[in-house]
C-alpha cells in the first residue's frame, strides 16, 4: 500500500510539472486584465468623456474582461484535456502505458491534477470578478465610502442571516462548498472520460471525444431541467418557495445538483478505468 501511495505521489508530481505553465499563464493574464481594465474603468478619464462613445468603450472593456475570464476557464479545461489525450493516446502514450503503475494510479494522478487546476481556475475567476467590480465601485464612491459601504453590507447580511428567513443558510454554505469541490472533480472526469471514449473510434478520435462531451452534457442538461421543473412544481405546492422556506428550497436544489455531479463522476471514472484496462487504442 505504501509503495502504491509513493508511486501515486511521483505520478502527481510529474503530472504537475508537465502541466503547470499554461494554466499559470492563463491565471496571470486574467489577473492582469482585471487590474488593467479595472484601473481603466476607475480612472478620471471617464469624467472628460461626455459623449456616446464613452458607453461603447466601457462596454468593450467589460467584454474584453469577460473574454479573459473565458480564456482562463475554458482555456484551462481544453489545454488539460488535450494534454491528457497526448499523454495517453499519442506517441507519449506508449511511454505512459509502460510505466510500472496500475491504470487506477494513472487515472487518479491525472484526475487529481486536472481537478486542482479546475478549482484554481474557479477561484481565480471569482477573485478577479470581485477585483474588477471593486475598481468600478471605487470610482463611484471613493475609498472611504467603499469601506463604509462594505461595512453596511456586512451588517445587513448579518441581520438577514439572523432572521427567520435565513433558516438553513449554514447548510446552504456547506453544500455550496461541497458542490464546488465535487463539481471540479466531476467536470475533470467528464473531460477525461470523453477523451477515453472518443479514442475507441478507429478514426476521428477528437471529433468522437467532442461528440461524447456534447452528448453527455446535453443529456445532463435535459434531465436536470426536467427534474428542476418537477421539483419546483412540488415545492410550490407544499409552500417551500415562500420567503421563510427559501434556504430550505435551495438546499434541496443543491442536494439534487450534488447527486447529479456524483453520478456523472462515478460513471466517467468507472468507464475510464475499464477502458484503460481493456480497450486502450494507441495511435
Amino acid at each position: 500500500f505504501q509503495g502504491g501511495v509513493r508511486m501515486l505521489g511521483k505520478l502527481m508530481k510529474q503530472e504537475w510539472l508537465s502541466t503547470w505553465k499554461i494554466p499559470t499563464v492563463l491565471i496571470g493574464v486574467v489577473f492582469a486584465a482585471a487590474t488593467i481594465f479595472g484601473l481603466f474603468c476607475a480612472s478620471p478619464v471617464w469624467d472628460l468623456m461626455d459623449w456616446w462613445g464613452a458607453d461603447v468603450i466601457f462596454s468593450a472593456t467589460v467584454l474584453l474582461f469577460y473574454g479573459a475570464l473565458m480564456c482562463c476557464g475554458v482555456g484551462t479545461s481544453i489545454y488539460l484535456a488535450v494534454r491528457y489525450y497526448r499523454s495517453m493516446y499519442s506517441n507519449e502514450g506508449y511511454l505512459t502505458h509502460t510505466l510500472p503503475v496500475t491504470p487506477n494510479q494513472l487515472l487518479l494522478s491525472k484526475m487529481i491534477n486536472f481537478s486542482i487546476w479546475e478549482l484554481l481556475s474557479v477561484i481565480c475567476i471569482v477573485f478577479n470578478i470581485m477585483l474588477f467590480a471593486a475598481f468600478i465601485v471605487l470610482r463611484e464612491v471613493g475609498y472611504r465610502s467603499l469601506f463604509e459601504s462594505f461595512q453596511e453590507v456586512l451588517m445587513e447580511m448579518q441581520d438577514i442571516l439572523n432572521s427567520e428567513y435565513a433558516t438553513g443558510w449554514e447548510l446552504f454554505m456547506v453544500l455550496t462548498i461541497i458542490l464546488i469541490l465535487v463539481g471540479t472533480v466531476s467536470k475533470s472526469l467528464l473531460y477525461m472520460g470523453s477523451v477515453n471514449i472518443g479514442q475507441l473510434w478507429a478514426r476521428h478520435r477528437v471529433a468522437g471525444a467532442i461528440l461524447v462531451y456534447v452528448g453527455v452534457t446535453g443529456a445532463v442538461q435535459i434531465v436536470t431541467q426536467a427534474a428542476m421543473i418537477i421539483f419546483m412544481t412540488s415545492a410550490e405546492q407544499i409552500g417551500l418557495l415562500q420567503d421563510d422556506y427559501f434556504f430550505s428550497f435551495l438546499n434541496q436544489v443543491m442536494a439534487v445538483s450534488l447527486l447529479m455531479q456524483i453520478v456523472i463522476g462515478v460513471v466517467m471514472y468507472v468507464g475510464s478505468l475499464l477502458i484503460l484496462k481493456k480497450k486502450v487504442n494507441l495511435e
